[in-house]
C-alpha cells in the first residue's frame, strides 16, 4: 500500500444555484390575486322607510284627547321573516342577495313602517305598536303570507287584516278583510327592492283607512 494520499475534491460552497423555473415564482402570486377577485364585496344594510312622521308612539304613553290604534307585530312566514335580502327565483327556491341586507327581520321593520304610514294618514289617533294599559284601544292584526319580489322584477303583496274593539276587558270584532298588491318592473337590485316594497307599504296603508276609519275609532 503506498503512502500517497488520497484527496477528496473541495466543493465550492459560494456557487450559486439556478433560480427556480418561472412559473413556480409566479404562482403563489396567482394564488394571491385569485382569492382577491373571488372575495365577496361587503354587505350593504338596508331599511325600510316610512312616510317619515314622528307621531308614531310605540309605547304605552299615548294623548288622552286621540283614540288608541295598536298595531300589532305582523305575521310573516318564517322563511320570509329573516335579513336576508329575498328574491324568488322558481316555485320553491328563494336567492339571497350577497350584497345587501335587512337592518332588523324582516317583521320588525314592516311592522314599524306600517305604523308610521297609518300615523301620517290617521293623525285623529294615537298609533301604538304596545299595548296602552287600562284604557280602551282598537288592535289591528296582520298576517303577510306573500311579500316577496321574483326575478322578473314582480313584487307581490298579500295580506288578511282584522280590526278588535276592546273597551272595559270586552273584545268585540269590528272588521277584516284581505288586500293583494302587485307592482311590476322593478329594477333589480337592493336599493330598488327596498324602495318598491317601502312604497308597497305606504299602499297597504291606504288600502287599510276605509277599514279602521269606519269602524267607529274616532280615526276620521
Amino acid at each position: 500500500m503506498s503512502g500517497a494520499m488520497i484527496r477528496r475534491p473541495i466543493r465550492n460552497t459560494g456557487e450559486r444555484r439556478p433560480p427556480p423555473p418561472l412559473r413556480r415564482r409566479i404562482a403563489p402570486l396567482l394564488l394571491l390575486v385569485s382569492a382577491g377577485a373571488c372575495a365577496a364585496p361587503p354587505l350593504r344594510t338596508f331599511i325600510l322607510t316610512g312616510s317619515g312622521t314622528d307621531a308614531v308612539d310605540t309605547g304605552p304613553r299615548a294623548a288622552a284627547d286621540r283614540p288608541m290604534l295598536l298595531l300589532r307585530p305582523v305575521d310573516l312566514p318564517d322563511h320570509l321573516d329573516t335579513r336576508d335580502m329575498l328574491v324568488r327565483v322558481g316555485p320553491n327556491q328563494l336567492r339571497s342577495s350577497r350584497t345587501g341586507r335587512w337592518g332588523d327581520r324582516l317583521s320588525v321593520g314592516v311592522t314599524d313602517v306600517l305604523a308610521e304610514d297609518l300615523q301620517a294618514l290617521l293623525p285623529g289617533l294615537n298609533v301604538s305598536t304596545l299595548a296602552p294599559a287600562g284604557k280602551g284601544f282598537r288592535r289591528l292584526s296582520l298576517e303577510m303570507p306573500h311579500f316577496e319580489l321574483d326575478d322578473a322584477g314582480t313584487l307581490r303583496l298579500q295580506a288578511r287584516w282584522h280590526l278588535d274593539g276592546s273597551d272595559a276587558g270586552a273584545v268585540r270584532r269590528l272588521g277584516g278583510g284581505e288586500i293583494a298588491l302587485r307592482q311590476d318592473a322593478v329594477p333589480a337590485g337592493d336599493a330598488a327592492e327596498a324602495a318598491a316594497m317601502s312604497e308597497m307599504l305606504r299602499r297597504l296603508a291606504e288600502a287599510l283607512v276605509p277599514g279602521i276609519a269606519g269602524s267607529g275609532s274616532g280615526a276620521s
